[in-house]
């Protein structure tokens, strides 16, 4: 209730402190801030100003790990478009098997 009094009054200030913290569910607060009427360029400030640090920490950590370990990266994306290419053969598969037994039912039908 104190953070929707202090949203209420143009927090500006909540709204930065509560951008900072990565855990926060951002749509939320944009939701709220945006119900109870604060300015747009409010909002739009606090905003830029409180993920920036967030979005330069996650690309300056992100470079090192990549420059790090860039087997593991290699690993990861090569996982990844393993399951992705899976999950599309099993989907095909399981379509042509359904098709299949759609034509099976029709000519036992009729």
């Amino acid at each position: 209730l104190r953070l929707i009094r202090k949203l209420e009054d143009g927090g500006a200030w909540s709204l930065f402190l509560l951008r900072l913290n990565p855990l926060t569910s951002f749509d939320a607060i944009s939701y709220f801030a945006g119900g109870l009427g604060m300015k747009f360029s409010r909002f739009i400030f606090a905003t830029i100003a409180g993920l920036t640090p967030l979005i330069t920490f996650g690309t300056i950590a992100g470079k090192e790990a990549l420059e790090r370990y860039q087997i593991g990266f290699q690993l990861i994306v090569s996982l990844t478009l393993l399951y992705i290419f899976n999950s599309i053969y099993k989907a095909v598969k399981r379509n042509r098997f359904r098709k299949k037994l759609k034509l099976e039912n029709r000519t036992r039908s009729i």
